[in-house]
């Protein structure tokens, strides 16, 4: 049969019965020249014998795009991988995606990085999550953002953590908010600062707490204010103090009331005189009466006069002795009338002569006879 094979033409071999093609054997595959492998159909290819296949050696290459369709599942998986790393980017490109999952780990590593690139999104989205796994770095790097947008949760969540830090900006741009959501804390870590740097609102705003939390300071300092005006109240809260000692003066400027009012006690106390004084009046004024009896001192005396003007009266009848005595004069000559009745009796007997001798006559005259009774001699000297 062998002589019989290398002798046809390629319109005879193409010409071939399901039935004859079937009958071949791994010595008739390997005499068969590149050009009638060229000529064989997917009807053909389909009936070939799975030892058959894996006797084509480097002349896969030679099959028709429309031929290597013809591949069964099982024809696929018993592909040699020096046949997978053969592929042409024309034939990786029409497999379908039954063909690519019954694909081994082994033939996935196999492909070229030429091959990997030519996967379409549906190829992609058919990886299993062993194939996945097996991706190397050089592999992940080059998968178009159409076929690495494609991929489901459960193959982001599988992604190993250095196939992830070695995507481009680019690719990160193109995970959609979903995929960023799937991120385990672990996968989260191990982004690059470029890539957390490339987040846009809304995948930042789509990083579960958990892995926001894990992220590192560095990490979490090259989020855009964009980005960081995004993060949802739940996220601000997770934020450790560390994370949040971390953040730029511009990132601080750009939290909103929403996300100021979700910072933890622990994330008030870390935050910097140089953040504090950046807080917008907004943010500063929706910050709950233990925020601000947990604001350092420092902090507090870092406040613009616009900014102690913007506190609520609540927010003044929160300070502790230590954070009025704290107050610079400033501070104290910008209080309003509610605001000065709204001191404590013993955070106003706390202050300085020099503090109380700046209220004005109006913030003097609105103090409450309790707040009066309660000035020490030297203060009404």
């Amino acid at each position: 049969m062998t002589s019989i094979i290398s002798s046809m033409t390629t319109t005879q071999i193409a010409a071939l019965s399901t039935l004859s093609i079937s009958r071949l054997n791994t010595v008739d595959i390997a005499a068969l020249s590149t050009a009638q492998a060229a000529s064989l159909k997917s009807t053909q290819v389909s009936a070939f014998r799975t030892d058959a296949i894996v006797a084509f050696g480097s002349k896969i290459s030679s099959l028709s795009v429309s031929a290597i369709v013809g591949l069964t599942s099982t024809q696929a998986s018993n592909l040699a991988t020096s046949e997978v790393s053969a592929l042409l980017t024309s034939q990786v490109a029409a497999l379908q995606g039954y063909q690519i999952a019954s694909f081994s780990s082994g033939q996935i590593q196999a492909m070229t990085t030429d091959g990997i690139h030519a996967l379409t999104s549906k190829s992609a989205a058919a990886l299993t999550n062993s194939e996945i796994v097996a991706l190397t770095s050089a592999q992940a790097a080059v998968l178009t953002t159409s076929a690495l947008a494609a991929l489901t949760t459960s193959q982001i969540s599988a992604m190993e953590t250095v196939d992830l830090a070695a995507l481009s900006t680019a690719q990160i741009a193109a995970m959609t908010s979903v995929q960023i959501g799937a991120l385990t804390t672990a996968e989260a870590e191990a982004l690059t600062t470029n890539q957390v740097h490339a987040l846009s609102s809304g995948q930042a705003a789509a990083l579960s707490s958990a892995a926001l939390a894990a992220m590192s300071t560095a990490q979490v300092s090259v989020l855009t204010t964009a980005a960081t005006a995004a993060l949802k109240a739940a996220q601000v809260a997770a934020l450790t103090s560390a994370q949040t000692a971390a953040l730029t003066t511009d990132q601080a400027h750009a939290l909103t009331s929403v996300q100021a009012a979700a910072l933890s006690s622990a994330s008030v106390v870390a935050l910097t005189s140089a953040q504090a004084a950046v807080l917008t009046t907004g943010a500063l004024a929706a910050l709950t009466t233990s925020q601000i009896s947990a604001m350092e001192t420092v902090d507090l005396a870092a406040l613009s006069t616009a900014q102690i003007a913007a506190v609520t009266s609540s927010q003044i009848g929160a300070l502790t002795t230590a954070e009025a005595v704290a107050l610079t004069t400033n501070q104290v000559h910008a209080l309003s009338s509610g605001q000065a009745a709204a001191l404590s009796s013993a955070a106003l007997a706390a202050m300085s002569t020099a503090q109380v001798s700046v209220l004005t006559t109006a913030a003097t005259a609105a103090l409450k006879a309790a707040q009066v009774a309660a000035l020490t001699s030297a203060q009404t000297a």
